[in-house]
């Protein structure tokens, strides 16, 4: 038993003072899965969790891992409650669908009871068609627009949406998520989108965007920049 403790603690602190410092998510995992311990070990599901690599865990051959999908969906419902997603992915990976099925009634239950309680659900019922653009405008998050339009079934110009919202709000998280789910508008593609990154404060954020979208002489002028240069090699250098 002493000898157990004693691996235990010796993995955390290697997970915390060097694997997950040095972004190792990969050693993380076949520490964990190595180890099998994991009702003890859920302070690695924390540290992929809050490192947006929490997938990891499903990459590795898990599916007949009954101990690790228990210990995943039982930390799941105790620490990430109203984590529809991540319940959802690991249901999928362990084909558990009566599971995912329940889990849907519950997230659609769940949102009948936000749409009754949250204040700017009150904004956007029985509105007329020529209020909606203005509602959905005033909308803070991109996902509230996207149930707005779908309930109405109304397509806003999201070019003047995104105009509204990033360049004259400064909201470039906004965004990021409408990229998430949607091109980007006709409009708002090449030189237009190029002009519309350069009202981004965010210099890590400006210069993501711009490489992902092919601007690589944007890219490279940031990068060659003596005022964000250094900031963003140690950005990079740390990915």
């Amino acid at each position: 038993m002493e000898g157990i403790v004693r691996v235990l603690q010796a993995a955390r602190h290697l997970s915390h003072a060097h694997l997950a410092h040095s972004e190792h998510y990969g050693l993380l995992v076949r520490l964990l899965t190595g180890i099998g311990r994991y009702n003890d070990m859920t302070y690695i599901f924390d540290l992929l969790n809050q490192n947006h690599r929490f997938e990891m865990l499903l990459r590795k051959k898990v599916e007949s891992n009954f101990r690790l999908k228990t210990a995943l969906l039982d930390y799941i419902k105790r620490c990430l409650p109203g984590d529809s997603e991540k319940y959802n992915m690991v249901a999928l990976c362990f084909s558990m669908c009566r599971e995912i099925g329940e889990n849907h009634e519950g997230a659609a239950r769940t949102q009948l009871k936000l749409i009754e309680s949250q204040p700017w659900d009150q904004r956007v019922i029985n509105l007329c068609q020529s209020d909606l653009l203005g509602a959905i405008v005033a909308l803070p998050r991109c996902y509230q627009a996207f149930v707005l339009s779908e309930a109405y079934d109304y397509s806003p110009d999201w070019a003047e949406v995104l105009y509204q919202k990033v360049i004259l709000s400064g909201d470039f998280a906004y965004l990021e998520e409408f990229r998430l789910h949607r091109p980007l508008p006709a409009s708002l593609a090449g030189q237009n989108l190029k002009r519309l990154l350069q009202h981004c404060d965010d210099v890590y954020t400006y210069y993501k965007l711009a490489y992902e979208h092919k601007f690589f002489d944007v890219a490279n002028m940031l990068l060659q920049d003596s005022k964000t240069s250094s900031y963003l090699n140690d950005r990079l250098g740390t990915r």
